[in-house]
């Protein structure tokens, strides 16, 4: 139970951290490290939670896709699930 009250309150957390940031804001797992104070494994895992839940969507795009031809993620943020059959509160487990 402890365990996963955790993994719900930092859940919201990162969802909060997120959302407060600046629209023109450059997201990568490092940055988010850096602010959270947690490491890229906990943070990689939470970011998948919130896309279960339909908050984050994550685009990936292939090097022959992007300008510079490197590998780019780009973080689609929603302030309410987009995944009508999950339209579940994160703290509602």
């Amino acid at each position: 139970m402890y365990v996963q009250m955790k993994k719900n309150i930092l859940t919201m957390f990162l969802l909060c951290v997120i959302l407060s940031l600046p629209d023109t804001w450059d997201y990568s797992l490092a940055g988010l490290c850096a602010i959270c104070k947690e490491s890229i494994g906990t943070i990689r895992t939470t970011l998948e939670e919130l896309k279960k839940l339909g908050y984050v969507e994550i685009i990936k795009y292939l090097p022959n896709e992007t300008d510079d031809g490197r590998l780019h993620y780009e973080y689609v943020i929603h302030e309410r699930s987009i995944t009508p059959d999950k339209l579940v509160m994160i703290w509602d487990k």
